[in-house]
C-alpha cells in the first residue's frame, strides 16, 4: 500500500510538471521537444519522437535518439496509427533480425500513441525502450497525451495564425511588413557575421494594361504566376516577399552584386519566357529589376538597402524595362 501510495504521488508530480511544460509554451518546436523529453523520462524510454499532422502533412515537431527521423514519416505502422487512431505496443523479438532506425541500442518494445483532439488524430508518440514498458507507466502515459492534444492543438492554431499574418494571400509570399522584418534581421546578422547581403527589387511591366485588356481576375492571375516562377529560381535560403502591388522584393542573404546579377536575371529570363492562358489568349508579362548590395554598396541600414534596390528599379523602368539595373 505504501509502494502503491509512493507511486500515487510520483504520477501526480509528474503529471503537474508535465502540465507547467505545456502551459508555458505555444511555440511547436520548444513545445514538442520539451514534452518528448518530459515523456522519454516518465516512460523511461531511450529514443522517441513527437509527430503532427497539418495541413494534410506529417511531419516530426521533435525527435531524440532516432538515426534517420524522415523514414518515420513513411513508416507502415506510423500512417496506420494516424488512419485508425489506436495505440500500438510492437514487441521486437531478440531472435529475429531488424534493421532499425534507432541508434545505439536494440528496442525490446516501440509504443505508438495517438495524439486525439475532438475526433481528430493531430500527432503521435512514439517511444522505444531497451526493456518491456511498465503497464502502470503506460496507463499515465494516458493522463499526458490528453493534455499534449490540448496544448497541441493550440500551438498548431497559434502557428496557422502567425503564419496567416505573415503571408500575402493572393500569392502565398511574405507581406511586405512581415518581409521587412526578415529583412532587418538578415541585414544585422550580415553587419554581426561581416557577410554580403543583396536585394533584389522587381515589378512586372505594364501590369496596368494587363489588368485594363483583361480585367483584374486575369491580372492576380499574372501575380500568383510570377510568384511560383520567382520562388522557382531563388536559391535555398532566399526571402521573396510581394512588397506592394505588383513590386516584390527578394532578399539574398551571402549574396554578393555578381551573385544577385545572376538570380536578377534569371527571374527576368523564366518570366519573359513564360506565359499564362486566358481564354484562347496567352498573356505574357516582362518584369525590371533593381539589385542593391551590402557591403559593396553604400547602404548603412536595411532601410537603405530597400531604397537602392528601388532607385535601380526604376533606373530600369528609365532604360526600357525587361532588364537588371545594379545601383
Amino acid at each position: 500500500m505504501v509502494k502503491a501510495l509512493a507511486n500515487f504521488y510520483l504520477a501526480d508530480e509528474a503529471i503537474r510538471e508535465f502540465n507547467n511544460v505545456l502551459a508555458s509554451n505555444l511555440d511547436m518546436e520548444t513545445l514538442a521537444d520539451q514534452s518528448l523529453q518530459q515523456l522519454l523520462i516518465h516512460a523511461d524510454a531511450s529514443a522517441g519522437a513527437l509527430l503532427i499532422e497539418s495541413g494534410g502533412e506529417i511531419r516530426i515537431a521533435a525527435v531524440h535518439g532516432i538515426r534517420s527521423p524522415e523514414t518515420l514519416i513513411s513508416n507502415d505502422q506510423i500512417r496506420l496509427a494516424f488512419r485508425n487512431s489506436r495505440q500500438q505496443i510492437i514487441s521486437l523479438p531478440e531472435d529475429v533480425e531488424l534493421e532499425s532506425v534507432l541508434t545505439d541500442f536494440r528496442p525490446s518494445q516501440v509504443f505508438i500513441e495517438p495524439i486525439e483532439y475532438k475526433g481528430s488524430v493531430i500527432g503521435l508518440i512514439v517511444l522505444a525502450s531497451a526493456k518491456k514498458f511498465d503497464a502502470d507507466v503506460l496507463r499515465q502515459l494516458e493522463f499526458l497525451r490528453q493534455s499534449l492534444a490540448f496544448a497541441f492543438n493550440n500551438a498548431l492554431t497559434h502557428e496557422r495564425l502567425q503564419r496567416l499574418a505573415a503571408l500575402d494571400p493572393l500569392t502565398g509570399l511574405y507581406n511586405r511588413r512581415f518581409g521587412i522584418g526578415r529583412l532587418q534581421e538578415e541585414f544585422s546578422r550580415a553587419i554581426r557575421q561581416n557577410s554580403q547581403l543583396a536585394a533584389l527589387m522587381f515589378d512586372i511591366d505594364y501590369f496596368k494594361k494587363v489588368n485594363d485588356t483583361y480585367g483584374h481576375m486575369a491580372g492576380d492571375r499574372v501575380l500568383v504566376h510570377i510568384s511560383k516562377i520567382s520562388r522557382s529560381a531563388m536559391r535555398n535560403g532566399d526571402i521573396l516577399i510581394r512588397y506592394g502591388g505588383e513590386e516584390f522584393l527578394c532578399v539574398l542573404p551571402a549574396a554578393s552584386k555578381e551573385e544577385a546579377v545572376q538570380v536578377g536575371e534569371r527571374f527576368r529570363r523564366l518570366i519573359e519566357e513564360s506565359f499564362i492562358k486566358e481564354g484562347k489568349v496567352k498573356i505574357g508579362v516582362t518584369i525590371s529589376v533593381g539589385i542593391s548590395a551590402y557591403p559593396e554598396g553604400s547602404a548603412e541600414n536595411f532601410s537603405d538597402l530597400v531604397e537602392s534596390a528601388d532607385k535601380a528599379l526604376y533606373k530600369a523602368k528609365d532604360t526600357g524595362r525587361n532588364c537588371v539595373v545594379v545601383s
